[in-house]
């Protein structure tokens, strides 16, 4: 889409830098800007309008960390005080108005809604204190304020494409900042009930989060929008009593739900592919469940099997992720849905030793994509484990994430233990196993489960033990007497752990027992070498160029094709410990934003600041955005 830009002016030049003084002294960066980035300021008008576009969705990703919520002003305030060309861009280009906080002070987001001319409004809101789950993380609200943000969303709700809430009670105070008494008995869903119960013709993305005590979060819904919402895509609700039993979004493609709220379960079981029936277009679903929140009798009420559900089909279902639910209550929903195009499977399980199912078996239709696949890998993470494996085509896969809350990091054995009974049906000519970033926390799976899943693949020709895995007990159970995997032809070792020595008995071992390896690869970049003999806690690395290399353990006579370091049949490894770049400094100060946003309408000079201006990285984000 191209944006609406004016052709600006260009730029005079700076004859004497050394008399500017004050905060004339920015004048000096934009000369040696200007010296190394020429290219920048000659950029057609269209161009820069792009470029600004997408470096202003990039100050709205959180990275790691919840952003303050003046980041983005401050980052769309200073494209509008680089120089005056810029600015006329960035004021006639309403889609860098268009994105508002919705704390942001009452005369700032007037501006903002003003300058996009109140369309396309993305707006944000988020109270949940340190949430690393959502954008903004925003400092207590009074009454009054919330009250005022509640009003705005209602008046502009015709024009919001986005409207991202996310609404905590305890982050409201009701006598702060108000002489209105009112304010003292106002509720969130009081904020909520007047834009729920409108018409959002624009909408595409709702996001609605809520946390408190039930009566905080109770509000009448009866119609979602009104059933007018024709354009949403996404929606998301946690924490409500919103029920979409009548909903009307034929376009909807991502629906994440709870399926319990603050007053019991908003669904049973039987009634979920029903509600799912409504959205034919689906093809990304989350269902969260807290059963911690029932009752004995809403949990017997919720899983009531003897009731007959639909069949529903989804047909460009893609991604499903249930959390919090148990292995016999996904099989209830799978086993009342069709997803032939499904992608990506996610299970979030409470570990109950106690559970009849506490893993769920998948019913027919997902045979379909698990038998017989050609290459499965299998990635350990700090409570579980994930399997991404070919499906159909080199170039479709399939991943099935499996996480179990409440266990040991170092408990890797209990979650395989539980799939055991569904590997046979994936019998893989290809097993990949990777590994945690943090090595030390995450043990190797035991020799009875490696034994245990390498004996249901009879098709298994090549193991990849990828970097970061530890392969101790996998190389001891592939050198037993009784061969597992007699059908493995080739190991490729991509600076994993293990002993050198017990490798090298392992080569011998099975070539004696007639199931020889018959193609080996060690490529251990960046590992170091240590000898097995030392104290894992004092593990120290052998100088290579000393090393005396014995000929007895070189791979002759053991494979037929080696390649890699042959040093590591001898002596053992330490892949290197993965270090990440500490977070730099924030590009804001704590300045207020009034004299920025005062000199919109009264720009006194060319140039008064290029802080955080990286035409580069701007331009090569531009370049690379997505379609």
């Amino acid at each position: 889409m191209s944006s609406q830009v004016s052709s600006g002016t260009s730029f005079e030049p700076i004859n004497d830098p050394d008399s500017l003084t004050g905060s004339e002294t920015a004048l000096v960066t934009r000369k040696s800007q200007q010296r190394s980035s020429p290219l920048a300021f000659s950029f057609p008008s269209e161009i820069l309008s792009l470029i600004f576009e997408c470096s202003h969705q990039d100050a709205f990703q959180s990275q790691a960390a919840p952003l303050d919520a003046f980041r983005s002003l401050q980052h769309v305030l200073n494209l509008t005080h680089v120089c005056s060309r810029w600015r006329d861009i960035a004021l006639a280009d309403p889609l860098l108005w268009s994105t508002i906080v919705l704390t942001w002070p009452d005369e700032v987001v007037d501006v903002f809604v003003k300058r996009c001319n109140a369309t396309g409004l993305r707006l944000f809101l988020n109270m949940f204190d340190g949430d690393k789950n959502f954008f903004y993380a925003d400092a207590m609200l009074p009454a009054g304020k919330l009250k005022s943000i509640g009003n705005r969303i209602t008046e502009n709700v015709r024009s919001i494409v986005t409207l991202d809430l996310a609404l905590s009670v305890y982050e409201l105070d009701s006598s702060l900042g108000s002489k209105d008494e009112d304010d003292a008995e106002f509720s969130l869903g009081q904020m909520c009930s007047p834009f729920l119960n409108a018409k959002a013709p624009s909408l595409r993305n709702f996001f609605l989060s809520m946390e408190g005590e039930p009566e905080d979060s109770h509000f009448f819904v009866d119609e979602l929008f009104l059933h007018h919402a024709p354009n949403l895509k996404t929606l998301q609700l946690y924490g409500t009593d919103i029920r979409l039993s009548r909903a009307s979004f034929p376009d909807l493609t991502s629906l994440s739900l709870g399926i319990s709220g603050p007053h019991g379960f908003l669904y049973p079981l039987q009634d979920i592919p029903s509600v799912l029936s409504q959205f034919p277009r689906l093809e990304t679903l989350v269902l969260e469940h807290h059963s911690e929140y029932l009752s004995p009798a809403e949990t017997e009420a919720l899983c009531d099997y003897s009731i007959s559900s639909s069949h529903t089909v989804l047909q460009h279902m893609g991604s499903m992720t249930f959390e919090g639910l148990r292995g016999d209550q996904i099989i209830y929903i799978l086993e009342h849905l069709e997803c032939p195009s499904l992608q990506t499977f996610c299970t979030s399980l409470s570990f109950d030793q106690a559970a009849e199912t506490p893993f769920p078996r998948f019913p027919a239709w997902m045979h379909k994509i698990f038998k017989d696949v050609r290459r499965l890998d299998l990635y350990l993470v700090n409570q579980g484990f994930d399997i991404e494996f070919a499906n159909g085509t080199p170039a479709k896969s399939f991943s099935w994430e499996i996480l179990y809350t409440g266990l040991p990091h170092s408990a890797p054995d209990t979650c395989l233990e539980l799939c055991l009974d569904l590997f046979p049906l994936l019998n893989p000519e290809i097993l990949r196993f990777r590994g945690a970033f943090d090595l030390l926390t995450l043990n190797e799976p035991s020799m009875h489960i490696w034994r245990s899943i390498l004996s249901c693949f009879s098709r298994l020709n090549t193991i990849i033990a990828d970097h970061r895995t530890r392969i101790e007990n996998l190389i001891e159970v592939l050198a037993e007497i009784e061969l597992v995997c007699p059908t493995l032809q080739e190991l490729d070792i991509r600076g994993a752990r293990f002993i050198g020595k017990r490798l090298h008995r392992m080569l011998v071992q099975r070539r004696a027992c007639g199931g020889g390896i018959r193609r080996l690869n060690i490529d251990m970049k960046d590992c170091e070498i240590y000898d097995a003999e030392r104290s894992e806690t004092t593990l120290q690395a052998v100088n290579a160029g000393a090393i005396t290399f014995d000929p007895a353990y070189g791979p002759k006579d053991l494979v037929e094709v080696f390649s890699g370091d042959v040093r590591f049949l001898q002596h053992d490894s330490i892949p290197p410990v993965p270090k990440f770049p500490a977070p730099g400094p924030s590009f804001f100060s704590d300045s207020s934003f009034s004299g920025l946003l005062g000199s919109l309408d009264d720009f006194p000079e060319d140039f008064n600041s290029f802080d955080d201006i990286n035409f580069d990285r701007d331009f090569d984000a531009w370049l690379n955005r997505e379609p």
